[in-house]
């Protein structure tokens, strides 16, 4: 079969859409030790989603670029790192892999939410990518790469909130990709680190901070960050729908989560959990534990649109 990759016919091995290193650290620092993914709620989860994409030699490759990724900014930022954090040419390199896979990944109506355009610029973006990515391209042009650090919200003054943002903004695993009116862009959320590929933005003075250069620079730090107002409504949204996807698991569930939380309660009050929940309660109040309030309200907002 050929790798989607290098375009040679060579055996493929499995590919993770999400490096396998998040879910190592979602596990790890869990208080109950167990994941859940948003699709079936009621199921337990070891790793994310896995195909047969690349070859492995290629797959080498990106292995390369996550262990410096991971060990240089992703957990220094899951560790509360107040300085910038430097980074080398693995950086881009990682943050382009995850933008290809979130628009080549295969899998049926992924990209169904594209018009004609968009699905022709994100064929563009994809192939400039996978050149950048094996070295026939030295950068990857207008389709740029910003990485913003994540963390909880101190304050805000946004009506409607989702009462799932804190805990979506901490722990929450998303590879999306956004459309909008004259905007179309990879979303690569890994807990506390996001990664945007830029397909098609028309207006990208309004997005300030995060810009990956080709060589060196930092992550993090005294950095500023800004983005348009409807980037926010996505990730409400979003949030929305991860907190609805919890509330949607079943009575029996949601029993053995609470007796496994109340059997690790001092590890539940020490944990990233705790502090993001802490923050939804103060934000939202009783609306922070009625999760189910949010899956009839989806499953509402779903009928009416059908």
């Amino acid at each position: 079969m050929k790798c989607a990759l290098c375009q040679q016919e060579r055996r493929l091995v499995d590919s993770h859409m999400v490096p396998g290193f998040v879910f190592r650290w979602l596990r790890e620092s869990s208080p109950t030790g167990h994941m859940r993914g948003s699709q079936k709620p009621n199921k337990r989860i070891q790793d994310g989603p896995t195909k047969k994409l690349l070859c492995e030699e290629c797959e080498t490759l990106f292995s390369q670029w996550e262990k410096q990724f991971a060990e240089r900014i992703f957990l220094p930022i899951h560790q509360n790192a107040t300085s910038p954090l430097p980074y080398e040419d693995w950086a881009l390199k990682f943050a382009v892999s995850m933008s290809w896979r979130a628009l080549i990944w295969p899998e049926e109506g992924r990209l169904s939410h594209l018009s004609e355009m968009q699905r022709a610029a994100a064929d563009k973006a994809a192939e400039t990518w996978r050149q950048f990515l094996v070295e026939e391209r030295e950068n990857p042009g207008p389709y740029e790469q910003r990485v913003i650090p994540l963390d909880v919200l101190e304050g805000h003054d946004t009506p409607g909130l989702s009462p799932f943002m804190n805990r979506y903004l901490l722990r929450v695993v998303v590879a999306d990709v956004v459309t909008g009116a004259r905007t179309t862009f990879t979303y690569s959320k890994l807990c506390r680190v996001l990664i945007l590929g830029f397909v098609d933005v028309s207006d990208r003075r309004k997005w300030v901070g995060g810009k990956l250069n080709v060589k060196r620079g930092a992550v993090g730090g005294a950095i500023g960050y800004e983005w348009p107002s409807g980037f926010f409504d996505y990730i409400n949204e979003s949030a929305n729908a991860a907190g609805a996807a919890l509330g949607s698991m079943s009575d029996r569930q949601t029993a053995k989560l609470t007796e496994v939380l109340m059997e690790n309660i001092d590890s539940v009050a020490k944990s990233e959990v705790f502090r993001a929940m802490r923050k939804d309660v103060e934000f939202s109040g009783r609306r922070a534990f009625a999760l189910d309030e949010l899956a009839k309200q989806q499953r509402k907002d779903s009928e009416k649109e059908k």
